[in-house]
């Protein structure tokens, strides 16, 4: 019987292919290990991280702020959108802020991190593994923001604009002249900024909003109009196959996500290699060894063989001596009769 063994085989040079072929063969058994151990992410990840549009407008500029500022919005109805367009537009501009030192923190701790491993993997398994640590280090959020009157809905009404003079305004429902879609006035500006959407600022949901809200918020703010060309706004765009918030969806589930419309890592399995740097590789493969039953086999088994060929060879080699012999003799008498003569 043949009995099973090992041994073990190095192979140095190794290249990417030279390994995905000896991986294929060898897997189970195969061990290449790393000249570094720990891995940098920022060495082979590369992260493209993409905002919120509106965080990257000018609705959210220190000059659109200041000019939606009223130093008599008192005198305005409590519903009227113009008594808090401009400190919800600074809370809005506070959440851009927020949501982008968040995620450039996480993405400076995506790169600082450490990919150990003590051999050189396949890329099969470094994707599901870095797949796996990357969705656990994006899941970011803001629960910071606490939310009081928005819990509530009789302290939620709809933000409006109010016609007249200021000075002679009536606050009730038949002096409203325009309903903003989708911001909310009510009790703390956070809160109601939170359960408002940006719809008003896309001309796909509502075509006249974005043109009417710059109309009644320059009336009776000289300061509006006079900074209207440095503000050089423009209303926001929306593509389905680009942006991951429609534009009726509440600010605050966008904050929750951070604000990320985008987030996508690749990686190179080139770079990974080259950090990881193997300079030789090891598999076990497996050998066929005699025991010493088969060697005693082998040998009688030699022997009966050549016992078979001796017992066909030896009558003829037998006949050839004897002929052999029969014609040395016939030689030598010849020789000894030629000397007598």
């Amino acid at each position: 019987m043949m009995q099973i063994g090992s041994s073990t085989v190095t192979v140095s040079n190794i290249t990417p292919v030279k390994f995905n072929e000896l991986y294929s063969k060898y897997n189970e058994t195969l061990s290449c290990p790393c000249s570094t151990t720990s891995i940098s992410y920022k060495n082979f990840v590369s992260n493209t991280i993409k905002i919120h549009p509106v965080c990257s407008s000018r609705f959210v500029s220190q000059e659109w702020i200041h000019a939606l500022y009223l130093s008599n919005a008192s005198r305005y109805g409590v519903s009227d959108f113009r008594t808090t367009a401009s400190s919800q537009f600074e809370i809005l501009s506070s959440f851009c802020s927020l949501a982008q030192d968040i995620v450039n923190h996480t993405e400076n701790d995506v790169s600082s991190n450490e990919f150990v491993t003590i051999y050189l993997l396949p890329d099969t398994q470094v994707e599901h593994e870095l797949s796996f640590i990357l969705h656990e280090i994006k899941q970011i959020n803001s629960t910071s923001i606490s939310c009081i009157c928005a819990t509530n809905p009789d302290c939620q009404t709809e933000a409006v604009i109010y016609g007249n003079n200021p000075s002679v305004i009536s606050y009730d429902d038949t002096n409203v002249i325009y309903k903003i879609p989708g911001f909310i006035r009510g009790c703390l500006n956070s809160d109601l900024l939170l359960q408002s959407t940006l719809q008003c600022l896309y001309p796909e949901l509502n075509s006249d909003c974005f043109a009417r809200l710059l109309i009644y918020t320059s009336l009776f703010n000289p300061t509006f109009e006079s900074n209207r060309s440095a503000l050089d706004l423009h209303a926001l765009v929306y593509d389905p196959t680009r942006n991951r918030f429609p534009p009726n969806t509440l600010i605050s589930i966008i904050f929750k996500e951070m604000m990320l419309e985008q987030w996508n890592s690749s990686w190179s399995y080139e770079r990974f290699y080259e950090s990881c740097a193997p300079k030789y590789c090891t598999y076990h493969q497996k050998i066929r060894s005699k025991t010493i039953v088969d060697i005693l086999i082998t040998l009688l088994s030699t022997i009966g063989g050549l016992a078979v060929s001796l017992r066909l060879i030896t009558p003829h080699f037998v006949k050839f001596i004897s002929k052999l012999w029969a014609m040395i003799r016939k030689r030598k008498q010849k020789q000894q009769e030629q000397q007598e003569h």
